[in-house]
C-alpha cells in the first residue's frame, strides 16, 4: 500500500495533524520520511559513550558481542545508538573518536548525516541514530507520527 492507493480497507486515507509545525497529509513513504528526518532540530549538548558486551544467540558460544552505545544529551532528554561494529577494538576505536564527531549545539539531522559522510558506516549508524532519537523526543513525536502512520509495535532484532 502506498499513499496514493488509500488504506488496506479499501478506505480513504486520513490526513494526519504533525507535530510542532511539521505540515500533515497522507502517510509518508520511504523517501518523504527521510526528507522529513532530515528537517528534524536536534539540539546535543553533551556527548556520552558506554562500551559493554551483549549476549547474543548465534554470535559466538564463548564470549558476548562487544558493543558501544552512544548517548547524546540536550534539553534535558537522551537520544541513543549502538555502534554495531564486530570488534572489541573496533568498539574501542568508536568510543574514542565519536565525541570529536559530533559538534555541540544545534543543528538538522540532515546536516549531520553530510557531516557524517566519510565516516566509518557502523559510526556514522549510531550517531544518526542518536541524532534522531534525541531530535524526535525533544520534538515531542516519534517515527509514527512523523510518517503519518498508526502506532503499532515494532521488532528490530529476532
Amino acid at each position: 500500500m502506498n499513499a496514493c492507493s488509500g488504506t488496506p480497507d479499501g478506505g480513504a486515507p486520513t490526513p494526519w495533524v504533525g507535530p510542532k509545525g511539521i505540515a500533515g497529509g497522507l502517510p509518508l513513504g520511504p523517501g518523504a520520511l527521510a526528507d522529513r528526518l532530515a528537517d528534524l532540530r536536534v539540539v546535543v549538548e553533551a556527548i556520552d559513550v558506554e562500551l559493554g558486551q551483549a549476549a547474543l544467540q548465534g554470535y559466538d558460544d564463548t564470549l558476548p558481542r562487544p558493543t558501544a552505545v552512544v548517548a547524546l544529551r540536550g534539553r534535558g532528554l537522551t537520544g541513543r545508538g549502538e555502534c554495531v561494529a564486530w570488534t572489541e577494538t573496533e568498539q574501542a576505536r568508536f568510543a574514542a573518536v565519536c565525541p570529536g564527531m559530533i559538534p555541540l549545539g544545534p543543528r538538522k539531522i540532515g546536516a549531520l548525516h553530510e557531516a557524517l559522510a566519510a565516516v566509518e558506516p557502523y559510526h556514522a549508524a549510531a550517531i544518526e541514530a542518536a541524532a534522531i532519537d534525541l531530535g524526535l523526543r525533544q520534538a515531542s513525536t516519534n517515527l509514527f507520527v512523523l510518517a503519518g502512520r498508526p502506532s503499532r509495535p515494532v521488532t528490530v532484532c529476532r
